[in-house]
This record gives structure tokens, sequence and C-alpha cells, in this order.
């Protein structure tokens, strides 16, 4: 009778110890990921503000974000963020040629990334604040973006369907 009351007892210790491992994961937002114009609120502005695909790599200590957009002229371009996933700054060259200081942390399941993007004599040109989730089972990225630039503040649902 002890040996199965220590037997039980150990699977329901082991249960426990997986379960709480489970919950404490943060989502995989790895995936390559197309803009739906449908689902997407661009906040007024053009459709050529966000980018048509999202290509993300994530590890337990960074994440890889390449983001390409067409503009208006149907000039494609690309650029790849790498940020670590432990609140420090990381550093990325925009294609408009900022540098963008970027952070980012996990608020439940949500990565946040705040960001500053400063031209060559280091003012300030734009702030971002970009909230990251997953929504329908995995297959949707949503991006809860607030950018001021220009002394404007545009709020920005960026939703893409993984493929």
């Amino acid at each position: 009778m002890k040996s199965i009351t220590k037997t039980t007892t150990l699977i329901i210790i082991a249960i426990i110890f997986v379960s709480l491992q489970a919950f404490g994961q943060n989502p995989d937002l790895s995936g390559f990921w197309n803009r739906n114009n449908t689902k997407s609120d661009v906040g007024g502005t053009s459709f050529n503000n966000i980018p048509r695909t999202v290509e993300i790599k994530q590890d337990k200590a960074t994440i890889s974000i390449k983001r390409t957009a067409v503009n208006a002229a149907g000039v494609t371009s690309s650029y790849t963020e790498v940020i670590k996933l432990n609140g420090d700054s990381s550093e990325t060259m925009t294609p408009s040629k900022l540098i963008r200081k970027s952070s980012a942390e996990w608020e439940s399941q949500v990565l946040v990334i705040n960001s500053v993007s400063k031209d060559a004599s280091g003012m300030i040109q734009q702030k971002a604040r970009q909230s990251f989730s997953l929504d329908n089972g995995g297959k949707t990225l949503k991006i809860d973006a607030v950018q001021t630039y220009s002394g404007r503040e545009i709020h920005l649902i960026e939703v893409f369907d993984k493929q």
C-alpha cells in the first residue's frame, strides 16, 4: 500500500512539474507570414507603410524579424532586425538609414518590442511599441503597433497569415 501511495505521489508531482513548465513557455512566433489586408487596420495610412511579408526566426535568446515591403512605386525593400529577448537593447540600420534601437520582453503570451529610431545626427525620428501575439491556433500573427513620428501618433493593427 505504501509503494502505491509513493508512486501515485511521484506521478502527481511529475505531472504538476511538466504542467508548470508548459505554462511558463512563451509562444514561438517563427514562420513566414503574409499580410492579410482585409483584417489589418493601417490607421488611416497606406498599406505600403506595413510589410507585405514577415519572416520570423526565434530561439530562447533572440528573435530575428525580416520585414519585406513594397512602396507605391513598386520598389521592394527588406531588412532584418535581430533583437535580444532579455530586455537588452539591440541596434539595426533601417532601409531609410535610421539607427533603430529595440528591446523586447514577454508580457504573458505577448512579445512587446519597444524601439526608438534616430537619424545620423542623433535626432529621434520615430518611436514604436509593437505587441506580437498569435491567434487562430498559431495560424495568425497580430502586431498591435503604436508609432510616433513627425509629432503624430498612429495606431496600426497588422494581421498576417502563416504560410
